[in-house]
């Protein structure tokens, strides 16, 4: 059996009363894994708060929302920041190498939609040995 560890990485995003899977994969490091998820998050975060000059959005797409208290939270700015964070990067790399699963779970102010990104490892698991028997069977005297 060979070492080879293996990472699923797995998207999700929902409401309060449901959520669905938005897309995964798996990869063979984990380094790989978290540049998927940054791909995933910078995903999320340009179809919730996409630039103006968006090539997808035509002219007159975007509509300023008033500005929201700062207590709500902000979806788009929370993944975006974790993308460009190297300290962010290296402890999720770190959590991810350790065998710790990694979970980014982020809720958008407008909607209430939550969003979560997840990376963990696949250990391997030794494969049981089949049965076999050490001596051969005996025959068995009644009496």
């Amino acid at each position: 059996m060979s070492g080879e560890h293996r990472y699923v990485v797995a998207v999700r995003g929902g409401d309060a009363s449901r959520g669905f899977q938005l897309g995964g994969t798996t990869t063979r490091s984990a380094r790989v894994a978290l540049v998927r998820l940054r791909g995933q998050a910078l995903r999320i975060a340009d179809g919730l708060d996409p630039h103006p000059g968006t090539w997808w959005l035509g002219n007159g797409g975007l509509v300023r929302l008033p500005d929201a208290p700062e207590a709500l939270p902000d979806a788009p700015a929370e993944l975006r920041a974790w993308v460009v964070s190297s300290v962010h990067q290296d402890d999720a790399l770190d959590q991810l190498v350790n065998g710790f699963p990694l979970v980014l779970r982020v809720t958008d102010r407008w909607s209430g939609c939550w969003f979560e990104l997840t990376a963990r490892s696949l250990v391997p698991v030794p494969a049981a040995p089949p049965f076999r028997r050490t001596a051969p069977a005996r025959p068995v005297a009644y009496a």
